[in-house]
């Protein structure tokens, strides 16, 4: 590790327990910098470098805290050589973290000396300090970091007056940034949503700048891309069960050929929603969190629940629940079954992890899932579905107290499934980047329902069958978002009475909505005596069909 002297400006190196201690400064590249060669060289025409006047600056800063020695990393890399190069990155978040202060150097904010404090941390925050990638680990990484202004100026530190602003500046929560947490408790997907709105001047430095955050050492290969961030998550996933890793949103900006249950990118994380870890939540004593890279692929474990197009994988995680409320998220893919395996890519829609209640495992089944590296299989709709576009067009005018809803069924087992979706007609499956389905429905009332409901369905080809249908909605009002969930439980096996305190009228309701003839677009008005149902009961609707079920739904307008 190469130090500079803060007297004679001079660049002396240190090993191991001979490294002493040290201030360091983190800042952004400007124009001008001087380099390991300049800082050696020390030519007349280097000391009229920007970047050398900062380091003589950030030197004297130093002296006047009581240190001897500094570290900067225009000086003290040689960047010329790549093996020193890959071991500095690798060894760059130890170095911050060992420093006894950092020097934060944010040169787009003038002096810290304004009486209006106000007007300082407007300008810190909109410090292009704070958009880039390296940055991140020189702001979480040091014992002390101390913020400087242009005039070198002192702004304030990290824990004290500052930290509201560097919240809002950074997105990180006040504990990891006050020390009141270690970084090491944010689980996988929180430390990616930090660097998701950074930047850096290199495409893979986005990867290699979270190597340190992550305790992870790899080897460097400029030129690779994108590449880099798909390795860096491979690394983790060797040392880490945490599954919020899978649980990224889908965007519109992602290459729809995406097929990985990997993100593309850090930036998949900007709008990801905070789940918490709950490793015995989802599972149980028989199955293990583990999941490693094979030749074939990313090799899970996991529990799935089946859909008309494919699947829901189960993640050991949960949100934060209201109240008392257990809700396990859930990720949606596409598959093929080999030889008791499911070759599975992720699904486009619905983009978010889909909340749904704990329950939900007790029907779902433990496969063992690989996803490819390669997407070499046919992902064609099946099954009798018929791909549709729902015209934006036909989205209706929702008045005062609807909602719009959009819709598929989730089913207990993959007979359930087949003998569900074939028969003589062709099931429409309407896609939308937001919603598969569209309805509408009053419902002015209600903060939760929840229960099972028996529906007869008439087939051309296998005759009558009765399928139990579990449907429930809550709605968070804090938040301002409903949630609206269902399974199909059983065929031709009524369920048993599940009464979980809800409001019963709004099953009724809800069902209503869910019955459709084959060739009209208006709901069966006309069937409200046959769904006035007691929980559990059978409901002998006649040349009806389920043709959609409740699974999403925005707020009321």
């Amino acid at each position: 590790m190469r130090l500079i002297n803060v007297e004679s400006l001079k660049l002396h190196e240190f090993f191991g327990a001979r490294i002493p201690s040290y201030a360091i400064l983190s800042h952004t590249w400007e124009i001008e910098e001087a380099t390991f060669q300049e800082r050696e060289s020390n030519t007349r025409a280097a000391q009229r470098k920007a970047g050398h006047r900062k380091v003589t600056k950030a030197c004297f800063m130093a002296k006047t805290q009581g240190y001897e020695w500094l570290w900067v990393d225009t000086n003290c890399i040689d960047k010329n050589s790549s093996a020193e190069l890959s071991e500095a990155i690798n060894s760059m978040f130890a170095w911050y973290a060992n420093a006894e202060i950092c020097f934060a150097y944010l040169a787009d904010v003038p002096t810290g000396k304004l009486d209006n404090l106000g007007q300082v941390a407007v300008q810190v925050r909109a410090s292009r300090w704070f958009t880039r990638g390296w940055t991140l680990q020189e702001l979480l990484a040091p014992k002390t970091v101390v913020f400087c202004a242009a005039d070198w100026s002192s702004i304030g530190t990290r824990g004290d007056v500052l930290t509201n602003d560097l919240v809002q500046a950074t997105g990180i929560h006040s504990d990891f940034l006050t020390g009141k947490k270690p970084i090491a408790r944010a689980n996988v997907a929180t430390k990616f949503s930090w660097v998701s709105q950074r930047v850096t001047t290199r495409e893979e430095d986005i990867a290699y700048c979270m190597l340190g955050i992550f305790d992870i050492n790899m080897p460097l290969l400029y030129g690779e891309g994108s590449k880099a961030f798909n390795r860096l998550q491979e690394e983790i996933i060797k040392v880490s069960n945490d599954m919020t890793i899978f649980s990224w949103p889908w965007d519109e900006s992602m290459a729809a050929g995406w097929t990985s249950l990997l993100a593309p990118s850090p930036s998949a994380f900007q709008n990801w929603e905070e789940l918490q870890l709950a490793p015995s939540f989802i599972g149980t004593a028989e199955e293990t969190l583990s999941f490693h890279m094979t030749n074939a692929g990313l090799s899970i474990r996991r529990r799935i629940l089946a859909i008309m197009t494919g699947y829901i994988i189960g993640l050991a995680t949960e949100f934060n629940a209201v109240e008392s409320m257990q809700l396990s998220a859930w990720i949606p893919v596409r598959a093929k079954s080999r030889y008791g395996t499911l070759l599975v890519r992720r699904h486009t829609w619905p983009p978010q992890p889909l909340t749904l209640s704990a329950l939900f495992t007790e029907v779902s089944m433990l496969k063992k899932i690989v996803v490819r590296r390669q997407d070499d299989l046919s992902w064609d709709i099946s099954h009798g579905l018929q791909k549709h576009m729902l015209p934006s067009s036909n989205v209706p005018q929702l008045g005062r107290g609807f909602r719009r809803v959009g819709v598929f069924p989730l089913f207990s087992s993959e007979a359930l499934r087949y003998a569900w979706i074939e028969g003589d007609w062709n099931i429409t499956l309407a896609e939308n980047r937001d919603i598969m389905w569209f309805n509408s429905i009053r419902d002015q009332d209600t903060e939760m329902a929840e229960g099972t409901v028996e529906l007869f369905i008439r087939r051309p080809t296998q005759g009558n069958i009765w399928l139990t249908i579990w449907v429930g909605a809550a709605f968070d009002d804090k938040a301002g978002k409903i949630h609206w969930s269902c399974r199909v439980l059983s065929q031709n096996d009524p369920s048993p009475r599940y009464d979980n305190g809800a409001l019963r009228s709004n099953i009724r309701k809800v069902a209503k909505y869910v019955l459709q003839e084959e060739e009209r677009t208006e709901t069966w008005e006309n069937a409200e005596g046959d769904l006035n149902l007691v929980l559990g009961d059978y409901a002998p609707v006649s040349d009806g069909h389920i043709r959609y079920l409740l699974i999403w739904s925005t707020v009321p307008n």
